[in-house]
C-alpha cells in the first residue's frame, strides 16, 4: 500500500505531559486540569478539535484514567473522526514526581479506533494530521543539545514509561473513489518499554519516539486492507461501464430504435 497513514500522533504523549508533569506542578483540580490542558494542547497541535469525555486521576494512588477522547477529522473529510481512544489508564511512580526523570510505569491504550479515510482530492487524514503535528512540533536536529530554560521559567519535565501499551484496536477505511465501501482491520497489538531511555526525554521527544512506532503497525494494518486491489477494480467497472454505454449509443445510431436482438448479437460477438 503506497498511501498509508504516517502515524498514531502525538496526542498521546501531550496526554502524559498532562498526568505526569502536571502532577509535578500541581497537586489539586488535577481531572479538570488535565482534561482542559489536552483539549487546548491537543487542539493546537492537531490543528482541528480534541475532545474528552472524563478524567480521573488519583494522585496517592499513583494512577490515572482518562476516556472518550476524540480527534476531529480535518477540514475536506467526511468522517467526524479522525481516530478516538476508548480508555487509557496509567500508573505513575508517585516518589518520582519530585524527580527527574518522571517515572510513568505505564500507560494502556483500550480499543483505539483510526478512521483512515481518503477524499476525493487523494489525500489522507491521517497524512493532514501528520504534517500538522510536525508543523507544531518540529523535530530536534540530530546531536543537538536542548536550549537552557529561559531564566524564571521551569525546565520542561523529562519522562520515562517503563511500558506503553496498545490493543484491541480497530481500523476503518474509506475511499471517496469507491464510492462509500468501507474496509476494516485490527489494529496490531503494540508494547514499547522504556521509552526515553535512561535519563527520560521530554513530551515532544516521546512524541517522536511512540510515532516512529506506530507509523509501522499502522501502514501494516492498512497495507492488509489492500486498498489498491479496490481501486483497481472500481476503475476497470467505470470503464467498462462507459464502453457500453458508447457501444449502445453507437448501436442505437447504425440500427435504430428497437432491434434488442440484433443488438444483443453484437454484444454477445463484441464480449459485452
Amino acid at each position: 500500500m503506497k498511501t498509508a497513514p504516517k502515524v498514531f500522533i502525538g496526542l498521546i504523549v501531550l496526554i502524559l505531559l498532562l498526568i505526569g508533569g502536571a502532577v509535578f506542578y500541581v497537586y489539586h483540580s488535577l481531572d479538570d486540569l488535565v482534561e482542559a490542558a489536552i483539549e487546548k494542547y491537543g487542539s493546537q497541535t492537531m490543528q482541528t478539535a480534541v475532545r474528552v469525555d472524563k478524567v480521573r486521576i488519583q494522585l496517592t494512588d499513583g494512577a490515572g484514567a482518562i476516556s472518550g477522547i476524540s480527534v476531529a477529522n480535518p477540514t475536506g473529510f467526511t468522517d467526524p473522526h479522525a481516530f478516538t481512544l476508548g480508555k487509557i489508564s496509567t500508573r505513575i511512580d508517585i516518589s518520582s514526581l519530585t524527580e527527574t526523570p518522571i517515572i510513568i510505569d505505564e500507560v494502556h491504550i483500550k480499543a483505539p479506533a483510526i478512521f483512515y479515510e481518503i477524499n476525493k482530492a487523494g489525500k489522507a487524514n491521517l497524512n493532514v494530521l501528520k504534517d500538522n503535528v510536525m508543523q507544531s512540533v518540529p523535530a530536534k536536529p540530530a546531536g543537538k543539545k536542548p536550549a537552557p530554560a529561559e531564566p524564571g521559567k521551569k525546565e520542561e519535565p523529562k519522562l520515562v514509561i517503563r511500558r506503553f501499551i496498545v490493543d484491541d484496536g480497530s481500523i476503518k477505511a474509506t475511499v471517496a473513489q469507491l464510492e462509500g465501501k468501507v474496509l476494516q482491520t485490527k489494529l496490531p497489538r503494540m508494547e514499547l518499554r522504556n521509552v526515553g531511555g535512561k535519563g527520560g526525554a521530554t513530551p515532544q521527544e516521546l512524541a517522536k519516539q511512540i510515532s516512529d512506532q506506530m507509523i509501522k503497525q499502522a501502514q501494516d494494518a492498512v497495507a492488509k486492507l489492500d486498498v489498491e486491489k479496490y481501486l483497481k477494480e472500481e476503475a476497470k467497472k467505470r470503464v467498462n461501464q462507459e464502453v457500453d454505454k458508447r457501444l449502445d449509443q453507437e448501436l442505437d445510431k447504425q440500427l435504430g430504435p428497437g432491434n434488442e436482438d440484433a443488438k444483443d448479437a453484437i454484444k454477445n460477438l463484441l464480449g459485452r
